[in-house]
């Protein structure tokens, strides 16, 4: 088990309205090692909801690697405030995600939301990810 965990986590909808989404997670230890990757289709969401379900499954899959610190890296600036609590969720049907994510925080000692520019190489990756479990979706 590792100290630290990176994780970038990304959420996709073919529309910006509720549409077929995807989610993109990519692990790393705090030397910049790829431990894993996961894609995910996740049905009928909006963005933000992908974007939420994201950081949800990255909870859920963390614990295979480190139950110490978990670093969640994001390019949603909404989410990231809205897990640090400088944004309130005002869209109602967010709320019931963001307990699920609270739910699963006691898991470490220590859960981290950062935001970081959608060019970064590392969420590029998640982004990918994302549109992939999409495109999967659709070609069945």
């Amino acid at each position: 088990m590792i100290d630290v965990l990176l994780v970038y986590t990304d959420g996709a909808s073919v529309k910006p309205s509720t549409s077929h989404a995807g989610i993109g997670i990519v692990f790393y230890d705090d030397q910049g090692t790829e431990l894993a990757k996961h894609s995910e289709y996740v049905g009928e969401r909006t963005c933000n909801e992908a974007e939420y379900m994201a950081v949800i499954r990255a909870l859920e899959l963390a614990p295979a690697h480190c139950r110490r610190k978990v670093i969640i890296h994001s390019d949603s600036e909404l989410i990231v405030r809205q897990l640090n609590k400088i944004y309130c969720i005002k869209t109602p049907h967010l709320l019931p995600l963001e307990r699920q994510i609270r739910a699963a925080e006691p898991t470490f000692e220590a859960v981290e939301y950062r935001h970081v520019p959608r060019e970064a190489e590392r969420l590029r990756v998640a982004d990918g990810l994302s549109r992939e479990a999409i495109a999967d979706r659709a070609k069945h």
